[in-house]
């Protein structure tokens, strides 16, 4: 039975890591036109104006911002460190990703306490019934790690930008 609970074990710490590996996150399209996508370019600057999010451009730089707003074709927000005003055209942007970090620590507490009972299931469904310390330590570790996981790495809201009709997603 020693060699069932190992697997079982394993099994679940295996399973844990692939679930935080993908991580937790929605994607949205947005498009110029309402009714398009899943927000228009109004909605998006609605959503997001009191939001700290991380501009991705086409080139791959990234941009950490706040107060962002899209303006016709054009996305403009204060600088996050220096409150400096800026702008660029909404054609040079990828996408805009925001991170919800308290959405992903109850996201972690699911996470973890469904690993957890699988967990424990498995390693108490041995016919002698034993309940090794490996479990105990399990069962008093897994939540609270998975919610300081989720805590760190946020509800992760990607915002993929459609700058006109012909251009494909991403």
């Amino acid at each position: 039975m020693t060699h069932c609970k190992d697997l079982c074990v394993t099994s679940c710490l295996i399973m844990s890591a692939l679930v935080f590996e993908s991580g937790c996150g929605s994607t949205y399209t947005v498009t110029p036109s309402p009714g398009t996508g899943d927000y228009s370019y109004g909605d998006l600057s609605a959503e997001l104006l009191e939001k700290n999010v991380t501009i991705e451009m086409v080139d791959g730089k990234k941009i950490d911002v706040g107060q962002l707003r899209a303006e016709g074709d054009t996305l403009s927000w204060n600088a996050m460190y220096s409150g400096k005003p800026q702008k660029t055209a909404v054609r040079d942007v990828k996408r805009i990703v925001r991170r919800d970090h308290l959405l992903g620590g109850l996201e972690g507490l699911g996470i973890g306490a469904a690993i957890d009972g699988a967990l424990l299931l498995g390693l108490t469904a041995s016919s002698n019934h034993e309940f090794p310390a490996m479990g105990a330590v399990a069962a008093l570790a897994l939540p609270p790690a998975f919610i300081a996981l989720g805590l760190i790495m946020g509800h992760r809201y990607e915002y993929r930008i459609q700058a006109d009709s012909t251009r494909e997603k991403q």
